[in-house]
């Protein structure tokens, strides 16, 4: 958790002509949030993408998947898009999928910092986590 951010800062920096996209939980990118500022001061076009539901989602399905209840896992987003906002970049929310297409798009066609809030359903991430893994 928490590397996805960093990675992509890093992958931007090595391949500055190269359009970077960051993929991460809701959990691992608040644990990066002071690497936004990187980003901003750097002026670094990184997309972000964060799936959001709210919680520590793996986490919270390996703890049903043992038998116990979830316990700390769940999370108080802030408004991802106006956050971003905060750092010079342009923020989007997505909840369906032509939302998302859109929102890609935009960020894809633009030389900002960008976030993408994908919000998911938390109730379906156990059985995305089953098909990912068989």
């Amino acid at each position: 958790m928490g590397i996805a951010l960093p990675a992509a800062i890093a992958a931007q920096l090595a391949l500055p002509d190269k359009k970077v996209v960051c993929f991460t939980g809701d959990g691992g990118f608040l644990m990066r949030l002071q690497d936004l500022e990187i980003c901003s001061r750097l002026n670094l076009p990184i997309i972000v993408v964060v799936f959001s539901d709210n919680a520590l989602g793996l986490i919270k399905v390996k703890q049903k998947d043992a038998g116990y209840d979830p316990t700390a896992v769940q999370l108080k987003n802030p408004d991802f898009p106006m956050l971003i906002q905060a750092f010079g970049g342009q923020g989007f929310r997505a909840r369906t999928e032509k939302e998302f297409d859109q929102a890609i798009e935009r960020a894809m066609n633009s030389h900002k910092l960008s976030l993408i809030e994908a919000v998911l359903d938390p109730q379906t991430y156990g059985d995305h986590m089953k098909l990912i893994r068989g």
